[in-house]
């Protein structure tokens, strides 16, 4: 249903300003074809198009051999938007996150003498700030705690909702770091019994900690459908022979959370694992920056590394994560590491 003209006024529409269309449809505006919303008058009935702002945001996590999971960028921990945008002095009605954007954003609204909660919209969602009250001017970014990044594009309209906002729920990148292969004599060490928390899909992360090794955790408030996992080996020029690598995937959240009925309670034994195949390969070429080429793995929905997740916090015996293991025999990973990029629908 199009959240425009006489909706404003029908009892769904009083529940909230946020709203989450289900059709997919092209975003459009068509000034003659509908009226002013009921309670906008003068400048408020301005049926103009919609303006458009956009913005590039850096990646908040990235591969790094010596920080690992912790490959994360520096946050303000009490404030809602990182990477902020300059402020915008642009008067509008609604605001629509464009579904071809690649992140959420954070949002925030002024108006005449009054300002807005902090909100997030995910691709596709559209707001009305200041209910049937026009702001002056906005200011947005990156929620915080969120790892991705990329293209946003926000759609600031002259409406209370847009007429033709979509939700197309693209598959975006919301997490990346870099995991070294371990030997199997290293799960039995101190350092690595248990997993190092490492694969969330909760944000903010209870468990990041990021490039300045200061924690930086958060409330979670936003979480992904996880879609897919893309894999990348390094560290090795060539493999001879097929290369088992095995993923333990410890205390996750669907089977080893909230043990027994006890909420936080973690089960750390007899984890779950996956084994991947790294295929033989060789690079071709001499030298330069295309000389060394490596393999690729892409996972979808149907692989337990991509549908589960470890968020929990066990303060008494910490664990849940992700550990990948040499389970080849001749130690062919040995010194390899994996980069990871996690996909997911908001």
């Amino acid at each position: 249903m199009s959240r425009f003209s006489d909706d404003i006024d029908d009892p769904e529409a009083e529940t909230g300003p946020l709203y989450q269309p289900s059709d997919y449809r092209p975003l459009i505006a068509r000034p003659s074809l509908v009226a002013p919303p009921k309670g906008f008058t003068g400048e408020a009935a301005d049926l103009s198009s919609a303006l458009q702002v956009a913005a590039l945001f850096p990646f908040q996590s990235w591969f790094d051999s010596v920080l690992l999971q912790d490959a994360i960028a520096v946050q303000a921990p009490n404030s809602p938007i990182v990477q902020p945008q300059p402020p915008q002095q642009y008067t509008g009605a609604g605001l629509c996150l464009h579904p071809s954007s690649q992140c959420p954003v954070a949002v925030t609204v002024t108006g005449d003498g009054t300002s807005s909660a902090f909100y997030i919209l995910v691709p596709g969602q559209t707001v009305t700030p200041l209910g049937k009250q026009r702001f002056r001017s906005f200011r947005w970014g990156l929620p915080n705690g969120w790892l991705g990044g990329g293209v946003a594009q926000l759609i600031v309209s002259q409406q209370p909702y847009d007429p033709e906002a979509i939700s197309a729920r693209p598959e975006i990148p919301y997490h990346r770091q870099r995991i070294a292969i371990v030997q199997p004599s290293a799960l039995a060490s101190a350092g690595t019994n248990n997993a190092i928390p490492n694969w969330p899909v909760q944000f903010p992360w209870v468990n990041a900690v990021n490039q300045n090794a200061i924690a930086q955790a958060g409330q979670p408030t936003i979480a992904p459908e996880p879609t897919r996992v893309v894999l990348i080996l390094r560290g090795l020029a060539s493999l001879a022979a097929n290369a088992i690598m095995r993923v333990i995937m410890q205390a996750t959240n669907e089977f080893g959370r909230d043990v027994g009925g006890v909420a936080g309670a973690l089960s750390l034994t007899n984890p779950i694992y996956e084994d991947l195949v790294w295929p033989a390969f060789n690079s071709i070429g001499t030298n330069g920056n295309l000389a060394t080429q490596n393999p690729s793995l892409s996972l979808d929905q149907s692989h337990p590394l991509t549908r589960l997740a470890a968020d929990s916090v066990n303060t008494l015996n910490p664990g849940g994560g992700v550990v990948f293991v040499d389970n080849g025999g001749a130690a062919a990973l040995n010194g390899a590491y994996v980069d990871v990029v996690r996909f997911g629908r908001l």
